[in-house]
C-alpha cells in the first residue's frame, strides 16, 4: 500500500506539473491564432457594405447585358447575311452598268468611224 500511495502521489505531482506548464502555453497559442477584432464605426461598416452591394449589382447588370447580347446574336447574324445578299444585288447592278458602259463606248467608236469616213468622202469630193 505504501508503494501505491507513493506512486499515486508521483502521478499526481506529474499531472499537476503538466497542467501548470502545458495549459498556459496552449492558451497562449490559441489566443495568438485568434483573429484580433478591430472596432469599426458604423458609418465605415455601412460604406463597406454599400460598396459590396454596388459591386454585386454591377455584376448582375453585366450578366444581364451579356445574356441580352447572347439572345441578340442570331438577329445580328441574320442582318449580316441580309447585307451579304444585298451585295449580290450590288454585283448585278455593277455588271449591268459595265455592260452599258461597254455598249456606249462601242457606239461612240462606231460614230467616230462614221465621222472619219464622212470626212474622207468630203475631202474626195472637193
Amino acid at each position: 500500500m505504501k508503494w501505491t500511495k507513493e506512486l499515486s502521489q508521483g502521478v499526481l505531482v506529474a499531472l499537476l506539473t503538466l497542467i501548470i506548464n502545458v495549459i498556459p502555453q496552449a492558451m497562449a497559442n490559441e489566443q495568438g491564432n485568434k483573429k484580433k477584432l478591430k472596432w469599426v464605426p458604423k458609418t465605415e461598416r455601412a460604406q463597406a457594405e454599400k460598396k459590396v452591394s454596388e459591386h454585386t449589382k454591377t455584376e448582375m447588370l453585366q450578366a444581364e447585358k451579356a445574356k441580352q447580347a447572347a439572345e441578340q446574336t442570331p438577329i445580328r447574324e441574320q442582318k449580316v447575311l441580309a447585307a451579304q445578299q444585298k451585295s449580290d444585288w450590288e454585283q448585278q447592278q455593277q455588271t449591268k452598268s459595265q455592260q452599258q458602259f461597254a455598249e456606249r463606248q462601242s457606239r461612240e467608236q462606231q460614230q467616230l468611224i462614221k465621222a472619219q469616213q464622212a470626212a474622207k468622202k468630203n475631202k474626195k469630193i472637193e
